[in-house]
C-alpha cells in the first residue's frame, strides 16, 4: 500500500565460536563467544531508539542469543523462525577452508568459479533463497508500516540484498561488503518501491572500540 512505509533491519549475529575458530558453520549450532555477547550489547544500545515493534530471529543459538540481548534492552521478545537459519552447508559444516578444499575439491572449484552447488549434501543457494524469501514476505505482510528487526546470519542478509540489487551469484560475494558480526542492514519498503539504505553497518562496534569482528576470511583466503 502506497504511503505505508515498512522498515526491515537485518542484523548478523555476534561473533560465534565458529567465527572465532574460522570454520564453516552453516546450520551447525555454535554459541556466541564473550566478544559476541559484547558486540550484541553494543548493538542493543544502538537499536534502542529505532522504534522496533517486533523481533524475528533464526532459531540457531548464535542468532537467538543475540536477539535476546537486543530484545531485553528494547523490551521486545524475539520470535524464532527456522527459515531464517544460515544456508545448510552439509559436509562443509565444522570444516576450515583448507579442509573443505582438501575433502571437496570439485565442489570448491565450482563454487569458486561462481557456480551454485549443493554443499556436500546440504542446500543450494537457490533452495536457501526460497525459504528466506518465504519468511521475509510473511514478515512484510504481517507488519506493514512497522519497523521490524531480523536477527539472522551473513548469508541471509547477503542473499536478500543481492536479489534486491539484481546481483548474480558471483557478485553476491564480490560486490557486497563483508558481513561483519552485528552489522546492520536497513531496507525500506513503500508500496512497490524497495530501497536498501545500508549494508552491514558496524559503526557501533567502532564507537564502542570493540575489535575482533569477523569478515569473509574464507572467501579472501586470509
Amino acid at each position: 500500500m502506497a504511503g505505508e512505509e515498512t522498515k526491515l533491519i537485518l542484523v548478523r549475529h555476534g561473533q560465534s565460536l565458529g567465527n572465532a575458530q574460522r570454520f564453516f558453520q552453516g546450520q551447525m549450532d555454535t554459541p556466541l563467544t564473550d566478544l559476541g555477547r559484547e558486540q550484541a550489547r553494543a548493538l542493543a544500545k544502538r537499536l534502542k531508539g529505532y522504534g522496533i515493534s517486533t523481533i524475528y530471529t533464526s532459531d540457531l543459538s548464535r542468532a537467538f542469543e543475540t536477539a535476546k540481548i537486543v530484545g531485553k534492552e528494547i523490551g521486545v521478545d524475539p520470535i524464532p523462525d527456522r527459515r531464517l537459519r544460515e544456508i545448510d552447508l552439509g559436509g562443509w559444516s565444522g570444516l576450515t577452508r583448507d579442509e573443505v578444499i582438501a575433502r571437496y575439491p570439485e565442489e570448491w572449484k565450482r563454487w569458486s568459479e561462481g557456480k551454485d552447488i549443493y554443499h556436500a549434501g546440504g542446500e543450494s543457494f537457490g533452495q536457501f533463497w526460497e525459504r528466506v524469501r518465504e519468511a521475509i514476505n510473511e514478515i512484510i505482510e504481517k507488519h506493514r508500516g512497522e519497523t521490524v528487526l531480523i536477527v539472522a546470519h551473513g548469508g541471509v542478509t547477503r542473499i536478500l540484498v543481492s536479489k534486491l540489487l539484481g546481483l548474480g551469484f558471483r557478485e553476491m560475494f564480490t560486490d557486497l561488503p563483508p558481513m561483519a558480526n552485528t552489522g546492520i542492514t536497513e531496507i525500506v519498503i513503500n508500496g512497490d518501491e524497495v530501497k536498501v539504505l545500508s549494508v552491514a553497518d558496524d559503526s557501533h562496534l567502532q564507537e564502542s572500540k570493540i575489535v575482533g569482528k569477523t569478515t569473509s576470511w574464507w572467501r579472501k583466503g586470509e
